[in-house]
């Protein structure tokens, strides 16, 4: 059986189903009062480290201890991101446009993905232990999160 006679007959199959299927209801809207209200906004690629960086909801009469705390460690896990990456990446292009400046002198050219790609490497090797070690951090923390974010949800079970 060829490849297009699947894909057709997968195709028909999707069909027959979705015409089987109600049609979806119009969401209600979220109100602060509704079960579906946002807890956290995520905001944009911060300029100089490319971290996102998340907007929690105030806390209300109903938010426990344990999600402040884990509401807490995951904007200063955050704010630590940010902190790493905006040197790490400062330090980057600097280096980036001083090697692309050295290309020109040296070969009378602008540099190309060629010689981009032997300047990452060599900026990779030199700061390898710098990474291993933030990766190691950051491993930590993720498990401190997902403790924290196990004993938030724990502390909400029967509420609502």
């Amino acid at each position: 059986m060829s490849t297009r006679t699947v894909a057709r007959r997968g195709l028909a199959a999707f069909a027959r189903h979705a015409s089987t299927q109600p049609a979806a209801k119009a969401a209600a809207p979220v109100t602060p009062e509704s079960k579906g209200a946002v807890k956290w906004l995520i905001g944009s690629p911060d300029p100089e480290s490319q971290i996102r960086r998340i907007k929690f909801a105030e806390p209300t009469a109903a938010t426990t201890p344990q999600s402040l705390e884990f509401q807490r460690y995951w904007t200063e896990t955050m704010e630590w991101h940010h902190t790493i990456w905006s040197a790490n990446n400062t330090q980057y292009h600097a280096q980036l446009a001083a090697f692309e400046d050295a290309v020109v002198r040296r070969h009378d050219r602008p540099a190309n993905d060629n010689d981009r790609a032997v300047f990452y490497k060599e900026f990779l090797d030199a700061s390898g232990t710098k990474q291993s070690a933030y990766y190691r951090q950051w491993i930590g923390r993720l498990l401190t999160l997902c403790k924290l974010g196990a004993r938030s949800a724990w502390s909400q079970v029967g509420k609502a």
